[in-house]
């Protein structure tokens, strides 16, 4: 059964063999309309299936972090740069307390904490 599935995948690609400045090969697939839309309709299906199945535990831990401190249940991420360059927003629970990086930085007693937490970033 698998095989027949990699089969298909394998039929709805085309490949070519290119080289880059006469040394290294590389392969370039093109992918065919049906494969895109296949590929597509599996991502949807299992991620909603995923995001159903674990949407009781996203749910306790929000609860969670909301009755054990004050400020927003997610985290302030910046925007990410997504598929054909366009920028998507992500989410993300709050693992630390809010304004976190700006005590580190202000409190001197937490000077070396942070001092260590930049070089490891």
């Amino acid at each position: 059964m698998q095989a027949r599935g990699i089969v298909l995948i394998l039929m709805l690609h085309e490949c070519k063999i290119n080289k880059i400045g006469g040394c290294c090969n590389y392969k370039e697939v093109t992918k065919s309309a049906t494969y895109e839309i296949v590929k597509r309709s599996l991502d949807i299906l299992f991620s909603s299936f995923l995001l159903l199945f674990f949407s009781p535990t996203l749910f306790l831990s929000a609860l969670a972090i909301k009755l054990d401190s004050r400020g927003p249940v997610f985290a302030d991420t910046p925007e990410r740069i997504g598929k054909n360059g366009r920028p998507f927003k992500m989410y993300k629970l709050r693992s630390m307390i809010q304004n976190a990086h700006e005590l580190l930085r202000e409190d001197p007693e937490l000077a070396a904490l942070y001092e260590r937490y930049k070089k490891g970033s």
